[in-house]
């Protein structure tokens, strides 16, 4: 049992572990870990998609923001974005990251979908506008 809660350990550490070295930085698994007498309590990591700024100050008739996510898995997942509930668009292909999105219009909204590396299921979105929402 002391072995398995010292590779959970090791896991809830792993960004710490990895800082310095030249291998690819990775996430934990794990939200949190807590061991207290006897029992261990593990939460595991969600996937994750935020905007910021959000809402997103317009200038020169364009206002931009940065999407970041985070799938918590292995494979990567497909953000794709639909702008006023049309068809979506893949907007980028990744594990985790961040890319901009400097053609948000006044009076559109954009939702901005996290799926799985299917496409078939939506691990989380964001709504993003101009304005206060």
């Amino acid at each position: 049992m002391v072995g398995f809660v010292k590779e959970l350990v090791d896991e809830q550490g792993a960004a710490s572990i990895a800082m310095g070295s030249k291998a690819d930085h990775r996430m934990s698994k794990f939200k949190s870990l807590l061991i207290t007498s006897g029992i261990v309590f593990v939460t595991k990591a969600a996937a994750t998609i935020t905007a910021s700024p959000k809402p997103v100050p317009v200038t020169d008739s364009m206002g931009k923001t940065i999407i970041s996510w985070n799938t918590a898995k292995a494979a990567p997942g497909k953000i794709f974005v639909s702008i006023d509930g049309q068809e979506e668009s893949l907007f980028a292909i990744a594990r985790r990251g961040s890319a901009p999105a400097n053609w948000i219009r006044p009076g559109r909204t954009y939702e901005f979908r996290l799926y799985d590396s299917d496409h078939t299921r939506i691990l989380d979105k964001v709504a993003v506008a101009t304005g206060t929402q």
